[in-house]
């Protein structure tokens, strides 16, 4: 998992733990967005990063074969 992706994560958890600790409902609700948004940045940080890793392994993948 790359830095940036960690950090998302680590803002999703911090965001999610002020949600549950948050009285007023407005605030819960927008620190949930907050936290479900850093996932889905992750998710993308993740998802492009084994997309381009794909290229070198096949190229690899040729070389050994």
């Amino acid at each position: 998992m790359t830095r940036e992706a960690r950090e998302f994560r680590r803002l999703e958890c911090l965001c999610r733990e002020q949600a549950r600790q948050s009285s007023v409902d407005l605030a819960r609700v927008g620190l949930e967005r907050v936290a479900e948004d850093c996932r889905l940045a992750a998710e993308a940080i993740e998802r492009d990063r084994q997309v381009r890793a794909l290229p070198r392994l096949r190229f690899l993948l040729q070389a050994v074969w």
